[in-house]
Parts: structure tokens; sequence; C-alpha cells
């Protein structure tokens, strides 16, 4: 699942190394609706809503001398397990409208789609999972983007669903 275990030694591995895959998302919803308006015109909506996936922590540095800075943290005297951390739900509301107009027996359809219109921000993956080599997790722990001395931090783009969007179709059937 991408994730590297805790310890290289295969002997070494045990029920820390159980753990949810980072794609394990435990509840999701789609919920769509649809209305037929006089006049051939359509409505309706596409909302999808999901529980946030987990997302693995380490500490940075080779804590247990194999080699490798892929060591999770230490917390409460033990090694947590893998993916323990949850990120953030997701959703995505989305409406269309469309309508056909039949000129000359053929048919052309106009259709407008809205997609995430809400314009939640749909975090799929963290960009600092470096928890640190203390009790205390670092400050950037778990956000999206890596902190530096720019105003305005760049997110971890491949991690991140689309912003609000919209679409128009032209369809000519013939």
């Amino acid at each position: 699942n991408g994730i590297a275990p805790n310890d290289s030694n295969i002997a070494t591995l045990g029920e820390t190394e159980r753990g949810l895959s980072v794609l394990d998302q435990r509840h999701r919803a789609v919920i769509t609706f649809t209305y037929l308006f006089p006049y051939n015109i359509t409505a309706g909506t596409v909302t999808q809503l999901a529980s946030g996936r987990p997302f693995n922590a380490t500490t940075g540095v080779d804590n247990n001398g194999d080699g490798l800075n892929n060591d999770r943290p230490v917390i409460n005297g033990a090694v947590i397990g893998k993916s323990t951390f949850q990120g953030t739900a997701t959703q995505d509301v989305g409406l269309f409208l469309e309508g056909r107009i039949k000129p000359m027996g053929r048919t052309i359809l106009l259709r407008l789609e809205g997609f995430n219109l809400l314009n939640h921000a749909n975090i799929l993956g963290r960009a600092q999972t470096v928890y640190g080599d203390t009790g205390t997790p670092n400050t950037t722990f778990g956000q999206v983007v890596a902190a530096g001395t720019a105003t305005n931090a760049l997110p971890a783009l491949a991690n991140i669903d689309p912003p609000r969007m919209f679409q128009f179709q032209i369809r000519y059937s013939f």
C-alpha cells in the first residue's frame, strides 16, 4: 500500500505492521437526483460524501539503526501502528442543467455542469507526515503544505481533488 515497514528486518515485523491501507475509506455515500421539467429541460445533482483516509506518520530520523528514515514515532511507550492518523473528509456537490432542442428532426443538447460547487478542499493525502522524534508532534505535522518562509505555500497538488469547476456542452445528434 505504499507504506514502508517500521523495521526493514522482516524477521522482526510484528503487530505494529498491521494497519489500514492508505486507500481505506470507511464511509462513502453517493446521492443522485434528477427532475424532468416541461419543455425537455432536466436538472439534477450528484453529491459525494466520504470519510477521510488514513495516513502514516514517521519520525524523520533513523531511530532503529536500519539506515532508513521511515521509523514511526513512539507514543506512550509504544511504536504507533501503520496509518494511525486520519485525514479530513471529502465532499463534492455537483449540479447539471440540460435542455434539448429538436429542429428539423435532429436533436441539439445544451448542458451546463458544475462540480464541487461548495469549493471544498478535498485533500486525499498529506504532504507533512513527519511527526517528529518526541512525544509532541511537529507544528507542521498533518498539514497539506510544507511550512516555509513564503506567505502563500503551494499545496501538494497531486493529493488534492480539483476545486470548483464548470463546463458547457453542446451535442448535435443526426
